[in-house]
């Protein structure tokens, strides 16, 4: 490959439009802030959790083990029980689907007093999907309030290679809205109480990265942080060798199409993600 100067590149600006800012300046204008978010997302408390279809759950009836029945409900909202059939009981809390059964029982006469006890076996009727860099993908079931936190913790965790935000993705209104957070912003501060909600996916994106080489003492992979300039990922690579300079650094970035582009650098200039930065020894 041949060594270019930086008189041979053509000049990367000094005040790009990058990626990262554009999604910034969109995510404010078109979405409500994860404030509005936590503010606006009330679950029912455990205890007043609702039965819906995919749930499965056990009945049972005091003194009575002919009754009892390990269950799920069906996509209509019911459930066979011995000696009624079939008992509507989606959208009732548990409390409630314990009082329809035992009013069945002695309405039709089966028992005087029954003493009905159900047990939720498995949550399936409210889940939210886990995706990208975590520990355990996949769906998980909610009980009750469960924050971004609690949900990241159930899947594992994040990896290594995790991003330093999520993607929240949510149904509103019949249309897909996708709200980021900083995992900072979820530890503390205003997105700390935000929760999720039957049908949300939380997306933990691949961290963004950068390259250095050339005349730096760590040259390597690194985390690209947001507005990282030419300067800080010099610093990430443990600052310049005695022979290296800070008048021939160029960056190497490719566009859209997969073609690699390369533009002479300045220490301020901030970087896109992928990018290469190669660091030239000084001429004399």
């Amino acid at each position: 490959m041949r060594s270019e100067t930086a008189g041979d590149a053509e000049r990367l600006p000094r005040d790009p439009v990058f990626p990262f800012i554009v999604a910034c300046v969109l995510l404010l204008a078109t979405l409500a802030p994860a404030a509005a978010l936590a503010a606006g997302n009330s679950s029912a408390p455990e205890a007043g959790y609702q039965l819906g279809a995919g749930d499965k759950i056990s009945v049972s009836v005091a003194g009575a083990s002919e009754f009892d029945t390990k269950t799920r409900i069906r996509d209509d909202g019911t459930i066979g029980f011995p000696y009624l059939g079939d008992v509507h009981v989606s959208g009732l809390t548990v409390p409630e689907a314990e009082k329809r059964i035992a009013g069945q029982l002695r309405k039709k006469q089966i028992l005087k007093q029954p003493q009905v006890s159900i047990t939720v076996e498995q949550y399936l009727a409210n889940q939210v999907t886990v995706l990208g860099k975590v520990g355990h993908p996949g769906k998980y079931g909610l009980t009750g309030p469960t924050t971004i936190l609690d949900l990241l913790a159930r899947a594992g965790g994040t990896k290594e290679d995790a991003a330093n935000h999520v993607v929240l993705v949510r149904t509103v209104s019949g249309e897909k809205k996708r709200y980021r957070m900083t995992l900072d912003s979820l530890s503390s501060g205003s997105a700390a109480g935000t929760k999720v909600r039957n049908g949300d996916v939380l997306i933990v994106p691949r961290m963004q990265t950068f390259y250095i080489e050339g005349a730096v003492n760590k040259p390597g992979q690194y985390r690209l942080q947001p507005n990282m300039t030419v300067m800080e990922a010099i610093a990430v690579g443990g600052g310049l060798t005695p022979r290296g300079s800070y008048d021939r650094i160029v960056v190497k970035r490719q566009d859209g199409d997969g073609t690699v582009h390369t533009y002479s650098a300045d220490v301020d200039n901030v970087l896109k993600p992928g990018d290469l930065v190669h660091v030239k020894e000084r001429i004399f």
